[in-house]
């Protein structure tokens, strides 16, 4: 009786907190959440070593490349979170955030929908120890990396602008 009242508690605590979590970055203060958003996109950088080596034949250990590609997908789904107002470029000091993130909420929304998606198919994909068919499902990745910013993330593109 004891140890089911204490699950149920504690399942209720962790239904509370997954709720409240958008919350929280909400009210961040925005200095924080451009630091930690900017932290989880350099995560999300050094996740794509282990895919493109795969993908240039350099090594096979698909494990470590869905292990990144996982890791890419959970780092863009908490850093959508943190795009909260005032952390545009020129608002939050480092932040490369253009405004139309949020005059265009809808679309950029739906591109990173698309990464999260697209990372965890080839997560997926890679637990089949096929390379090519690992190959194949890279492409939606590569693409919805565009989404954001076209070329490398220096660049800037429609959401990001060019680094200084």
């Amino acid at each position: 009786m004891q140890k089911t009242c204490v699950r149920t508690i504690l399942a209720g605590i962790s239904v509370v907190g997954v709720a409240l979590a958008p919350t929280a970055a909400l009210t961040q203060e925005p200095a924080a959440a451009v630091e930690k958003r900017q932290q989880l996109m350099k995560e999300m950088s050094r996740s794509f070593g282990p895919i493109i080596a795969v993908l240039k034949g350099e090594s096979d250990d698909l494990d470590a490349a869905g292990t990144a590609a996982m890791t890419m997908s959970e780092s863009m789904r908490e850093a959508m979170t943190l795009f909260i107002e005032g952390t545009t470029a020129g608002e939050v000091t480092g932040s490369r955030a253009k405004s139309e993130i949020w005059s265009n909420s809808e679309e950029f929304k739906a591109a990173g929908d698309e990464l999260i998606n697209a990372s965890a198919e080839l997560a997926e994909a890679a637990k089949f120890g096929d390379v090519d068919q690992f190959k194949v499902a890279f492409q939606p990745l590569a693409a919805a990396c565009g989404g954001c910013h076209e070329g490398p993330s220096r660049d800037g593109g429609k959401f990001r602008t060019p680094a200084q």
